[in-house]
């Protein structure tokens, strides 16, 4: 065969493996995409579509927990949005972002699902979350961001009431509430920056209990 032919070959299969290699696919619908969002070389890649759709707040009818004696095996396996806390900070130079997982409300408050937790339930969820997962997730629709986009850098309860700066003055803590610090990739970073990513927000089971 001859060379030229042979070095035309060859070129134009570099070529196909540098196209192949730039094809991906959205991890959460599947479609081929040449863009990716967060990072495309992650684990988690999506489309633009898929993540634009992640921001779209939509109504939910009811996702309240069941009370507890009426929760059925199926309903204690459904992971349910049980509360939503906005950041009260962010360290720009570190890329952390800081927030009230989950506080103590005081005697006759509650969250936005009417709920609340004691301390003692407080600190068990904050534990189980350290031991089991430490995962994070962006608007409970994109799962499992890897490790190298947002990582636990603190977690703790409050052992006192505390009063913290925050871009709002100061931020009051109630003891016994979860506070987390979460420092962010660069892309994740932006989204923060931009208001996209501002509040943690528990996804998890429960048993609702009534308050005597």
């Amino acid at each position: 065969m001859d060379t030229e032919i042979v070095q035309q070959l060859l070129e134009s299969l570099a070529s196909f493996s540098e196209a192949i290699s730039e094809i991906h696919f959205c991890n959460v619908c599947g479609v081929e995409t040449y863009k990716l969002m967060i990072h495309p070389n992650a684990p988690l890649a999506v489309c633009e579509q898929c993540f634009d759709e992640a921001y779209q707040v939509t109504p939910v009818e009811d996702n309240s927990m069941p009370e507890e004696d009426t929760v059925t095996n199926e309903q204690k396996e459904a992971p349910v949005e049980v509360a939503k806390a906005t950041m009260f900070a962010s360290d720009k130079p570190k890329q952390i972002v800081y927030g009230v997982v989950y506080p103590v409300f005081p005697e006759g408050e509650f969250d936005l699902e009417d709920d609340m937790m004691r301390a003692e339930e407080i600190e068990k969820m904050a534990h189980a979350y350290m031991i089991n997962s430490q995962g994070y997730d962006i608007q409970h629709q994109i799962f499992n961001i890897p490790r190298e986009h947002a990582t636990v850098v603190e977690s703790y309860i409050a052992p006192v009431d505390i009063s913290v700066p925050s871009t709002d003055g100061v931020k009051s803590i109630t003891k016994g509430s979860w506070v987390m610090a979460t420092k962010l990739s660069d892309e994740l970073w932006k989204l923060s920056e931009e208001g996209k990513l501002n509040a943690y927000s528990i996804y998890g089971k429960g048993l609702r209990k009534k308050v005597v």
